[in-house]
Parts: structure tokens; C-alpha cells; sequence
């Protein structure tokens, strides 16, 4: 019960501001911001996010409004600890702080956990050698452990293993991450920009009024293929990458 007590109770005494996505001044801060507060800015704004919210904040008033005794209490409370888990397994949330109102200032607690073990091993026959391949287990989110045999040729197992990435990524559902700190804190100044336009495609803005909005100077075909593009990029970090953000506790060195 304290997952759902605690989301109440930040979403009524933290709520957060609401933002004026024309005025560029609003967002300015997100510039400068710590990686922990940008992720959740991202994950609050993502649609998907939302929507589990809403499917796991009915679960808990269905759950709540059933005393013990009644027959259907125990399969609501069942549900409601299942869409817990999801909802937390799902987008790397602490599972016994749980997730967080979409409209709250308070960010939740992130964690990483470790994906399934690999259930194959990779084998190939090489000029009549046998050699064989695997993963270790995957300790942490961005983090992949491989054997590499030293008298075979590395770009060769490198190619192999990377094919092997993206099988598992279809199976577990799951993005390996691919960009660098580096990368992320040169994106540091488009951050402020990408929380604008999610702001503004919330709110039904066409990608014609944020481009004049945000991109004046430009000519409208251009501008709103800048939005265009930075739109979809700011739905992957809302969506993917807001995890990595989270791990950075400044984003400008």
C-alpha cells in the first residue's frame, strides 16, 4: 500500500509546474540540470509512461475499495502488486518506492537490473577449429560481459556478437544502450528544446506552429523538419534513453 500512498501524496504536494512551451525562458533551466531530474522530465512527458501510470493507478483504487472478507479482494490486491511490477520492471523503477504521477515534481527512485541470462551460446567452425562464444550474465542495463578468444580475429567476433545483440534485443524487448556520456552531455543543450516540443505535441501544437515558435529563423519547410526530427528523438529519450540521463550527476563537465 505504501507504493500508492506515496505517489498520492507526491502528486498533491509536489506537483509539477505547469510550462508555457512558447516561452523559451521556461525551459532554460533544464539546460544546466542533473541527469537524475532530466530523466524524469523526459519519463513523465512520455506518452507509454502515462499510460501504464493509468492502468496501474486503477488497479489501486480497485484494490482499495475492496475490503477484506469481500470475495473479490484478494484477486484486486493481486492485481494491483502485478501492475506494480510491471509498470516498475518496465521503466527501472525502485520497486519498493514504485513509480511516480506523471504530473509530479518528484522524480522516482531508478534502479538497474539484470537481464536474463543469454539462453544460447554462439558457435562457428573455422578452417576445420571449432570455436564457441557466450554471454555472462548482464549485470546492469548498459552493461554486456563477452568472451573473446585472442586467436580469432576480433572485428570478426565483434561483428558476431553485435548481430547476436539485436536477436536479443527483439527477444527481451529490450534497446542496448549505444550512446556515450560524452554524447550525452554534447545533447545537453537540445535538452530544453526536446521538453518543449513534448510539451507542445501534448497540448495538439502542429509541427508548423512549433517550428515558428522555435526555429524562426529558419526557413517553414526547414524548421519543421528540425521539429520533425527532433520530435522523434525526444520521444526515444522520453521512451529509452531517459535511464541513461539518469546516471549522470552533472551533464555539462
Amino acid at each position: 500500500m505504501r507504493v500508492w500512498d506515496k505517489a498520492i501524496e507526491d502528486s498533491m504536494f509536489n506537483p509539477a509546474p505547469k510550462l508555457a512551451w512558447l516561452e523559451a525562458e521556461c525551459y532554460a533551466p533544464y539546460g544546466a540540470a542533473d541527469g537524475h531530474t532530466l530523466s524524469w522530465e523526459f519519463l513523465r512527458r512520455s506518452p507509454d509512461y502515462r499510460g501504464d501510470y493509468a492502468i496501474w493507478e486503477m488497479a489501486w483504487i480497485e484494490a482499495k475499495s475492496y475490503a477484506k472478507g469481500q470475495p473479490e479482494y484478494p484477486r484486486k490486491w493481486d492485481t494491483a502488486y502485478q501492475a506494480t511490477d510491471h509498470i516498475c520492471e518496465k521503466w527501472f523503477l525502485n520497486r519498493v518506492h514504485g513509480p511516480r504521477d506523471p504530473l509530479s515534481f518528484m522524480a522516482p527512485v531508478f534502479e538497474d537490473r539484470p537481464i536474463p541470462r543469454a539462453p544460447e551460446v554462439g558457435e562457428i567452425w573455422i578452417d576445420g577449429r571449432h570455436f564457441q562464444f557466450g554471454f555472462d550474465e548482464l549485470r546492469h542495463h548498459s552493461a554486456v560481459a563477452v568472451r573473446i578468444y585472442f586467436d580469432r580475429s576480433v572485428e570478426e567476433q565483434f561483428n558476431e556478437l553485435r548481430a547476436m545483440l539485436l536477436r536479443y534485443e527483439d527477444q527481451w524487448n529490450f534497446k542496448f544502450p549505444t550512446d556515450d556520456a560524452g554524447d550525452i552531455r554534447r545533447r545537453a543543450a537540445k535538452y530544453p528544446i526536446y521538453l518543449r516540443i513534448l510539451d507542445a505535441k501534448a497540448e495538439g501544437a502542429t509541427n508548423a506552429e512549433i517550428a515558428k515558435a522555435i526555429y524562426p529563423r529558419y526557413a517553414p519547410h526547414t524548421a519543421q523538419k528540425k521539429i520533425k526530427d527532433d520530435y522523434d528523438r525526444a520521444l526515444h529519450i522520453a521512451n529509452k534513453d531517459y535511464i541513461k540521463l539518469s546516471h549522470l550527476s552533472r551533464l555539462r563537465k
